[in-house]
């Protein structure tokens, strides 16, 4: 299904994990629609070369793992964008790639606090958002891994 870029001017979106990568393409591309766009990423180097180059763009720095981070990253986006119809949960980890009985507990927790939590906290604070609208839309992002696993 192609996606009319037209459809999407004004609306307002949040993009997690937006500094770089997937995230960045997914968040330039919407403002190039005429999107405004609002991304958060843990790395504030990343946001730093966004803002330069799509000045357009809200940030804010963001672990979506941590629940206060999430309420302040809504609470700016909600101040930058007026609202919200759009959220974009890219934020992910690959986690560890090796025998379970190697993996260490520490980072089987990080994985999951990045990828479900984060999914979690954030669709929480977007929810009662889109429900002033009357609609809106959430995308959960994935890899492949999703669909297959590792071997």
């Amino acid at each position: 299904m192609q996606v009319i870029l037209e459809d999407l001017a004004g609306k307002r979106v949040v993009v997690t994990a937006g500094g770089s990568g997937i995230g960045k393409v997914v968040a330039t591309r919407f403002a190039e629609a005429g999107s405004l766009v609002h991304v958060c990423d843990g790395v504030e180097d990343y946001l730093s070369v966004l803002q330069q180059e799509h000045p357009e763009i809200g940030v804010s720095v963001a672990d979506v793992s941590s629940q206060s981070d999430v309420k302040e990253l809504f609470a700016e986006a909600r101040t930058d964008l007026g609202g919200l119809d759009i959220l974009v949960n890219n934020a992910g980890v690959a986690g560890p790639d090796m025998g379970l009985e190697e993996i260490e507990y520490e980072d089987w927790c990080h994985t999951l606090d990045v990828n479900l939590t984060g999914t979690f906290l954030c669709s929480r604070e977007a929810i009662p958002l889109l429900k002033q609208q009357g609609r809106g839309c959430i995308v959960n992002m994935s890899s492949n891994v999703g669909l297959h696993g590792l071997l």
